[in-house]
């Protein structure tokens, strides 16, 4: 920690999530632990993959009383939003197998609910799927060309499937966790994929502007460290603690952000 992390003391503690001698941190992981090969240089067949952000709308969510709230409150807006449900519609109707991510149940249910009002074929993983019906789910996925969509929970999905039938992700809502995103990013972005995959971001509120931005700057610094770069001066600290400073409430009831 003291080492590569950037440790540090603030007010409310000791802090070691940051970066520091990554150029050092490299080469150690290189030449002792990491055998590692890009996929430019495995997979130079492998498509182009496209992260598209889209403004739908830029409300100001009220204030709440912790971190985890704000993202419950987040996505019960998006889940009641007439103007995002038009949205999402829209796309699906115009694109052709789509995984669709979500964190939380209500905004699985409002792409449930569109598939089923359409009468397109879907198959559902969340965290009540064992881990046994989810790959008879995710094999039926990928033989049925009729099974439009796969509705996927971020953190029960993310990880151990293989989708590269469907050349879109739609994530309704981004989790505070990196790595989760990256993970998720990856389940059409894989070997046997012939067509670019688009992943896209749609977003409603300042609140999903500053998480974005928080995300998407952990995720390339990962790569930079991983590839011998030098990071990006994104704040030291988990994503939730940044929210929790940026916005002035606990991570969660209780809680402070230390």
């Amino acid at each position: 920690a003291t080492e590569f992390c950037g440790l540090r003391w603030s007010r409310f503690g000791m802090i070691a999530s940051g970066a520091s001698k990554q150029a050092e941190l490299n080469k150690l992981l290189d030449e002792n632990y990491m055998i590692r090969r890009s996929k430019k240089d495995v997979l130079p067949q492998l498509p182009e993959v496209i992260r598209q952000t889209i403004r739908i709308a830029d409300e100001t969510l009220p204030k709440t009383e912790n971190v985890l709230q704000l993202f419950s409150e987040n996505a019960k807006f998006k889940a009641e939003s007439q103007e995002f449900k038009e949205w999402l519609e829209e796309t699906l109707e115009n694109r052709g197998k789509t995984l669709v991510f979500a964190h939380h149940s209500v905004l699985l249910d409002l792409a449930e609910t569109i598939f089923k009002e359409k009468k397109w074929k879907y198959i559902k993983i969340d965290g009540s799927v064992s881990s046994e019906v989810r790959q008879e789910l995710v094999k039926k996925y990928q033989s049925d060309p009729d099974i439009k969509g796969a509705l996927l929970s971020e953190t029960a999905a993310g990880i151990g499937t293989n989708f590269t039938e469907a050349d879109t992700s739609i994530f309704l809502e981004m989790h505070w966790s990196h790595t989760t995103i990256a993970q998720c990013e990856g389940r059409n972005d894989r070997p046997g994929q012939l067509k670019n995959v688009l992943l896209m971001y749609p977003l409603m509120t300042d609140f999903e502007d500053y998480l974005q931005k928080m995300v998407f700057g952990k995720l390339s610094n990962t790569k930079r460290i991983i590839d011998g770069g030098i990071a990006d001066s994104v704040e030291d600290m988990s994503i939730l603690k940044m929210i929790s400073i940026q916005y002035g409430v606990p991570i969660q009831k209780g809680k402070s952000a230390k």
